[in-house]
């Protein structure tokens, strides 16, 4: 079965955005697009599976670019949402920091989770890819 943590959520795994997670990230997307679009805008009424597969293929170039890093906490296949690291300033080492929760999963604590995950080593750049990591 699932590795349930103590507080009683499972294993949540953050995951650098790929073209793997194209149907799953549709599938969050289309889930809670009710609450995306009146927040982000049209960006997100995407209604499509090739819309989300565009998105992606963009995230994917700009994190090869260095420009911005698209991530997706992930519970076995299903993407729990969409984070995201951008504006970066490599200069005064800051960068924005962005991130929703599929709705059916709001409320669960998986926000405070990616944002108490531990950053990249201080020897990676301040605009360093996102490592896979375990959220135990």
């Amino acid at each position: 079965g699932r590795v349930v943590r103590p507080n009683g959520r499972r294993l949540m795994r953050i995951e650098p955005l790929a073209s793997e997670h194209t149907r799953a990230l549709y599938d969050a997307i289309v889930e809670s697009s009710g609450e995306l679009v009146p927040w982000l805008g049209p960006r997100y009424a995407m209604n499509q599976e090739q819309d989300v597969e565009a998105f992606v293929a963009e995230w994917t170039a700009a994190a090869a670019n260095g420009s911005y890093y698209g991530f997706v906490p992930m519970d076995g296949d299903r993407c729990l949402g969409f984070g995201l690291v951008n504006q970066i300033n490599a200069f005064h080492r800051f960068a924005n920091l962005g991130y929703w929760i599929r709705t059916s999963e709001t409320g669960r604590g998986y926000a405070t989770d990616v944002l108490d995950a531990e950053p990249p080593p201080a020897d990676h750049p301040p605009h360093g890819c996102l490592a896979a990591q375990t959220m135990v």
